[in-house]
């Protein structure tokens, strides 16, 4: 059995001013399609032998989140697992390897998915899944290694080693911070270094003997945390305080880089963090001629690499290139493409400042509703048939569909 664990956090505060404290990252619409989580959730549902997903998210975004992963279209029984405060990926991680083990034993395989990555090469996706799987029945953890394009600094690397016997998986030989770019060069001229994409696979089994042997705190808190649990219809309202007495730390950090047992699946699926406003515009389906990409009532004239993002009144950019427009009604962002990564030193600034444009609001949906409300979406979201196909937002061709 092959469960998906979806997980829904972070603030995404380079992409403000859309993500929001009370909208954030993974509630954010993408053009072609739904939001990164439905598109995520799409993306999931539609593997091969997946009957059964889960969530991980705070308890302010449950409504929200149920809504989104509703309307998958593949008959998938979906789960929610309620975080009180976010602790960062190894408590997640911990606490729905837990919860899967309890419901299907040791030998359920894990599919760890951030909410809020784009992926547009659906065939390949779908072969790396397979790859890794095979791999994690065995016993191994496994990550996803994203073949480099180019040099990139701002992503951490992986080492590839010699490969496991009969597959494309790879053995570790070691995990890279985010490096220079003179060490990126050099990474890429040696042919054997992918980037780390946050994505996983394992058994609930090997998962918690790693958690174990590496980060046994983090495995007893979230013992302690899911025994204090309540569960209610088809949501896991986690317990406040032992969950807070998690220490807050990655999955890369506690487990995955001092675990002798993990491999890497090298793949191209067409992969993105969306980290920040450049690289959204990068994977947009739609761009003219120019490279320019249009959203909402707006116009390119004598414009290159434009990327504008309308929302109630018209743009025009007219004889500018590599800039990024995004407006709001409270909010208006101008940005070079080649700093759109400093978008979060104006969040900070507005912190600071107590701004509301920090906070935000979600204007197209609610992120909180009522037991009964998020009961009515989870009926929903069962009464949908089973057929299984690829996702459409993003087609095998990366075109929208």
């Amino acid at each position: 059995m092959l469960l998906p664990i979806i997980l829904v956090g972070g603030a995404g505060t380079r992409l403000w001013p859309v993500s929001r404290e009370t909208m954030p990252k993974p509630f954010m619409p993408i053009a072609g399609g739904g939001t990164l989580l439905h598109e995520t959730g799409r993306r999931a549902a539609a593997l091969p032998g997946v009957s059964d997903m889960a969530v991980v998210t705070n308890h302010a975004y449950a409504f929200k989140a149920a809504e989104e992963m509703a309307d998958l279209g593949h008959g998938v029984r979906l789960s929610l697992l309620l975080e009180p405060e976010g602790r960062n990926t190894a408590p997640a991680v911990a606490l729905a390897a837990l919860w899967a083990q309890r419901r299907w034993g040791d030998s359920v395989t894990l599919l760890v998915l951030p909410a809020d990555h784009v992926v547009t090469r659906w065939p390949d996706f779908v072969t790396a899944v397979s790859v890794a799987a095979q791999a994690a029945r065995g016993g191994t953890l496994v990550t996803f290694g994203i073949t480099p394009s180019g040099p990139e600094s701002g992503f951490g690397y992986i080492e590839c080693g010699e490969a496991l016997a009969e597959s494309q998986a790879h053995h570790v030989r070691r995990f890279v911070e985010k490096p220079a770019r003179a060490q990126a060069e050099a990474f890429l001229a040696a042919g054997n270094f992918v980037r780390n994409s946050g994505m996983f696979c394992f058994t609930a089994g090997a998962i918690l003997a790693a958690f174990d042997v590496c980060a046994p705190e983090i495995l007893d808190g979230a013992r302690r945390a899911l025994a204090a649990s309540e569960q209610s219809g088809g949501a896991l309202r986690v317990d406040a305080a032992a969950f807070a007495a998690l220490p807050s730390v990655s999955i890369d950090y506690a487990v995955m880089e001092k675990s002798k047992n993990v491999a890497v699946v090298p793949c191209d699926i067409g992969w993105s963090d969306v980290g920040n406003w450049t690289a959204l515009a990068e994977v947009h389906p739609h761009k003219d001629e120019a490279g320019n990409a249009m959203i909402g009532d707006a116009v390119a004239i004598n414009s290159q690499n434009v990327y504008v993002q309308a929302d109630g009144r018209f743009i025009a950019a007219v004889g500018v290139r590599d800039l990024v427009v995004v407006d709001t009604p409270d909010a208006l962002l101008v940005t070079h493409k080649d700093t759109s990564q400093d978008v979060k030193a104006v969040v900070d600034h507005l912190r600071r400042r107590k701004h509301a444009a920090a906070l935000g609001v979600c204007r197209t949906c609610g992120l909180r509703g009522s037991a009964e409300r998020l009961g009515a979406v989870f009926l929903r979201g069962r009464a949908l048939g089973r057929g299984r196909a690829a996702p459409q937002a993003f087609s095998a061709d990366g075109t929208g569909g």
